[in-house]
């Protein structure tokens, strides 16, 4: 009986599916045909018989592995939401996907683990990040890093002698391979290619642009065809098999891989994650040139953003599933199932309509669906491109002009906040506030040995780091992302965040080298506390010991990296501390806070783009809520422990507020704000405005002091959100002044055009620059503009006097100042 013949009587018994069967045939004819360009038809057969059996044998130990591994991932999924101490059965599902303060939830998270991978991976190419990571000036790539990207990409194939290009990727190839295990020990089978350099990144709108016919010209022969396999038989394709191959590559890249989607399917229940990783690796060039030259015309064009995109997306892959399995559909339908079961049962006695389980399933299961998309990436997949593009490029320029300031109250309030956090850590703290303030001058060397300690470059990785610390990820056209990049390093934002993160970070790792000659019961109970939060024990506690420090400069550290060979396991619990720890120190947008806000629209939809005008600079205020205040309930030591937490937290951050607020008066040219009134009283309106700033909503708090904010806004602007007062700016600037026009009223263009100007031009707002461009530029221009400036600058200054007792150091059109700050004028009136 021929092979054939067993696949179809089994087809008949029903001992296969018709899927399987189908499958099988096709295989072993693909098998039969390329083994006939060299045997007999009896010896292709032959071998075509075992072939098919070899692979479909390995095909279904793979398929038991992953069957194992998702049954393994459900079931430590549904009891560490069961164990979540929560108030009602699914509260903790979301928790699955990231922590939060609120509670303690001491389990692996899929963005704890993301984060984790991502540090891991860079932590390897330091040398690449020295070398290659975009300039400060829109994000450019200079000559020398685009000659230094050509050498590396070289040095993949093996055509250069630049010893530095080839150490940069044989640190890159660790990277990736350490990712590529990574994932395939989740489930994942990516095939290991000795002779895969880079992934190879399809832009599926410039394919679509040239049209098949063009695109197959181009590539077809750059490819080296001799190493391009079948998946399913792993031989050659011939000639005649190319240009339908071909075919099915460009449909699959311009329908997003949707044309391989069976009519039978149901979203949901597609290709699993486990199985979409090796496409990348599937096209083998012939050259570094080749490569090149098409990448530059239908990939990613820079090789760095390629190395930062697959590692991201790695990263991002590899945590979900660790943490949801090789389908992650599947494990989050079963969590859902076996939660509402759960809901019922505990609610089942309870007498009336309300049923707190069961009707807390729908809100706690939308907020892990809408916290689940924003990690995908498919929360930010536009409903409509067009318009969603525009709005996010948008919301980026007006990020560009005006967070110039953000920088002076991030400075002080992150030493604030990363005091407190210390200081119930256990680590010394008194010392950790000047640290912040000159972290900004650390040398090049510091910064790569906290990149490889494992603390992520996030300022060099990502595009407009500063900006989303306070708005979270955004995907606008590549010329607003790097308008934005700039304007937040031109700021100080982004350069000061990533300085403060990586000091918190070496002072934490600092700080537990200096306890491991404790046993883990003898360690100071704040670290202890801080160690069990994420699940350490004392086990892992002795493995950090087994490793020991490192020193760099005289100081020792113990570095997650350095723990990682010797058990993964601890190394990424030991990594997740560290930056959960930094996450509180420095406060950054959090995935909860953005869904929070959002509601998990979409981009690209009215509704969507509202609530993104409106949640624009709120995020940080949330995650501050979110983390820091919610800390409080986790404390040790009852209600006593607690308030002091909270009054330590509250204090800290309303002073290192004041001084943020008080700096940015005098960077205005004004004396600073009396902070007591003519009766030696508190003034109400700075301290109600240092407070509100010091949990991120200082644009509210410019309120207390006039019925406009810090960009000659109203109450009910600044609710709608910074992009509906730009457009009702646009509106007044344009169709506002035909109407005037038209009825012949007499028009402020001029002067309208100069105040929109300054308020939106990307750059203008930055605490450095912006009064001299204030007093030399715009004055200037507010004078040509209006003939009446003079007069409006006299009634400023009466009016700041008036309301505020302040005066001016550096008067409204004035060329040059008449004096300095008048530095005593903070405490005001005190009294006798």
């Amino acid at each position: 009986m021929s092979f054939l013949d067993c696949i179809n009587n089994g087809e008949k018994e029903g001992k296969l599916t018709k899927d399987q069967a189908e499958k099988a045939r096709a295989m072993f004819s693909e098998f039969e045909q390329s083994n006939a360009k060299t045997m007999s038809p009896d010896e292709a057969s032959n071998a075509a018989s075992r072939d098919t059996f070899d692979a479909l044998d390995a095909e279904a130990k793979e398929r038991k592995r992953r069957i194992i591994l998702q049954h393994n991932a459900q079931r430590a999924a549904l009891k560490d939401v069961k164990g979540y101490k929560g108030d009602r059965v699914s509260r903790g599902i979301s928790y699955l996907l990231e922590r939060s303060e609120e509670g303690i939830a001491p389990f692996r998270t899929a963005e704890g683990l993301r984060k984790s991978y991502r540090a891991f991976a860079h932590s390897k190419i330091d040398n690449v990040f020295s070398k290659m990571k975009k300039t400060a000036v829109l994000g450019r790539t200079t000559l020398g890093q685009k000659a230094k990207a050509r050498e590396m990409v070289k040095a993949a194939w093996g055509e250069t002698d630049d010893v530095l290009a080839n150490d940069m990727f044989k640190a890159w190839s660790e990277a990736s391979e350490f990712l590529r295990k990574a994932f395939n020990r989740a489930g994942g089978n990516i095939p290991s290619r000795k002779d895969w350099g880079f992934p190879q990144m399809h832009d599926g709108d410039s394919i679509r642009k040239v049209g098949f016919d063009a695109w197959a010209a181009d590539i077809k022969d750059r490819l080296d065809w001799s190493k391009i396999k079948s998946e399913r038989t792993g031989k050659q394709f011939t000639e005649a098999e190319i240009p339908e191959l071909l075919e099915e590559l460009y449909e699959t890249i311009i329908t997003d891989g949707f044309i391989k989607v069976k009519e039978t399917s149901v979203a949901g229940q597609g290709r699993s994650l486990a199985r979409r990783r090796a496409d990348h690796r599937f096209l083998v060039f012939k050259s570094a040139d080749d490569w090149s030259a098409y990448n530059e015309k239908f990939g990613g064009g820079d090789l760095f953003s390629t190395m930062m995109n697959h590692i991201d997306s790695m990263s991002r892959d590899i945590a979900l599933l660790e943490r949801l399995g090789p389908n992650p559909n599947s494990t989050i339908r079963f969590l859902k199932t076996q939660l509402e079961r759960e809901a019922r049962i505990a609610d089942k006695d309870i007498k009336g309509a309300k049923r707190p389980n069961v009707d807390g399933l729908n809100a706690d299961f939308k907020k892990f669906d809408d916290m689940y998309g924003v990690i995908t990436g498919s929360a930010f997949a536009p409903v409509n491109k067009t318009v969603a593009r525009a709005q996010t490029g948008l919301a980026e320029m007006l990020s560009a002009a005006q967070l110039g300031a953000a920088s002076i109250l991030a400075i002080f309030g992150d030493a604030g906040t990363a005091r407190v956090q210390a200081r119930l850590i256990g680590m010394p703290h008194v010392n950790l506030v000047p640290k912040m303030l000159s972290s900004m001058k650390m040398s090049g060397a510091e910064k790569m040995n906290f990149v490889r300690s494992g603390l992520m470059a996030e300022n060099w990785s990502a595009v407009a780091f500063g900006q989303s610390r306070y708005i979270g990820e955004m995907l606008g056209p590549q010329l607003t992302q790097r308008i934005s990049d700039f304007a937040m390093k031109l700021s100080l934002l982004s350069p000061a965040t990533q300085a403060h993160r990586w000091t918190f970070g070496g002072e934490l790792m600092g700080f537990v080298a200096d306890n491991l000659n404790n046993s883990f019961d003898e360690i100071p109970a704040g670290l202890r506390r801080t160690f069990e939060k994420y699940g350490f024990t004392d086990d892992d506690w002795d493995v950090l010991k087994s490793v020991g420090p490192n020193t760099f400069k005289g100081a020792t550290f113990m570095r997650p990296d350095d723990v990682l060979d010797k058990n993964k396991k601890v190394a990424f619990k030991y990594l997740d501390m560290i930056q959960g720890e930094t996450d509180l120190a420095v406060p950054m947008a959090t995935v909860r806070g953005q869904t929070t806000l959002t509601g998990g629209t979409r981009p690209g939809t009215f509704g969507g783009s509202l609530l993104r005008s409106v949640a624009q600079y709120k995020n940080f205020p949330m995650t501050f809520y979110l983390n820091n205040l919610r800390q409080t309930t986790n404390i040790d030591g009852g209600i006593r422990e607690r308030a002091l937490y909270a009054t330590d937290l509250m204090v800290t951050s309303i002073t290192m507020a004041a001084i943020a607020i008080q700096t940015k008066e005098m960077l205005k040219g004004r004396d600073p704000i009396p902070m007591f009134d003519e009766d030696g009283k508190p003034n109400s309106a700075f301290w109600g405005s240092a407070i509100l700033s010091s949990g991120g909503l200082g644009i509210l708090g410019d309120f207390l002091f006039a019925n406009l904010n810090r960009h000659d806004r109203g109450l009910a602007e600044t609710v709608a959100g910074t992009q509906v007062s730009f457009l009702n700016d646009v509106i007044n600037l344009t169709v506002g002044n035909v109407v005037e026009v038209a009825t012949g009223e007499e028009t402020k263009a001029a002067k309208e055009g100069v105040e929109f100007l300054a308020r939106y031009t990307p750059g203008a707002s930055t605490w450095y620059l912006r009064l001299a461009m204030e007093r030399l530029v715009l004055d200037n221009m507010r004078r040509l503009a209006d003939p009446k400036a003079p007069q409006r600058f006299r009634r400023m200054q009466r009016s700041r006097m008036r309301d505020y007792g302040q005066e001016y150091w550096w008067k409204p059109g004035e060329v040059s100042p008449e004096r300095g700050p008048d530095i005593q004028a903070i405490v005001g009136q005190l009294p006798d």
